[in-house]
């Protein structure tokens, strides 16, 4: 198993993600200040700067790196096999939101989803789309419809299982194909 090293600055933009989450609890992301964010971080203005032009791009840089972190294993293990199951990707994909439930519900609380999801790889778009995208305009389109599906489910609660939101995920997908 290959071991992860983390970098300083890799620490110290986390700390800086987690510190504009924690804020967010209480407050509006445009209420927010950096002052605020640095201090509850334990760095430097200058390091916010040196990391993010914005509190959005902290937000996304983190929650790209939990994905990352998350779909490790997995994603080693399906090019070992070199098969997708598309079916058991959703599967996780809902299952991470779903266990971080927190983290998203305060992102849908301040609408920070589409902002979030608009910034997915584009080889997670491919991938949630279940085809080739040749086209932005595509990799937008699925990354925002993606967001909007999160975004039902986070207000309905999670009321639906990982399981029913594949095929709601699925559904909309064939209508988008068509």
């Amino acid at each position: 198993m290959k071991k992860l090293s983390v970098t300083y600055n890799e620490t110290v933009k986390e700390a800086i993600a987690l510190a504009v989450l924690k804020h967010l609890q209480t407050k509006a992301l445009s209420q927010i200040s950096i002052s605020e964010i640095t201090q509850t971080a334990g760095v430097s203005r200058s390091s916010f700067y040196r990391n993010f032009d914005t509190k959005e791009q902290a937000l996304s840089y983190y929650v790209q790196k939990c994905y990352k972190a998350y779909f490790q294993h997995e994603t080693i293990q399906l090019q070992t096999d070199h098969q997708f199951d598309f079916n058991h990707f959703l599967y996780l994909r809902f299952r991470f939101i779903k266990q971080n439930r927190d983290m998203f519900t305060t992102l849908r609380k301040h609408n920070l989803l589409s902002y979030i999801f608009e910034d997915l790889d584009p080889e997670l778009a491919q991938i949630l789309s279940g085809m080739k995208l040749e086209s932005p305009y595509y990799t937008a389109m699925f990354a925002s419809c993606s967001a909007g599906i999160i975004r039902q489910w986070i207000d309905n609660d999670f009321k639906e299982t990982e399981e029913e939101m594949i095929q709601i995920h699925l559904s909309i997908s064939k209508l988008l194909h068509s």
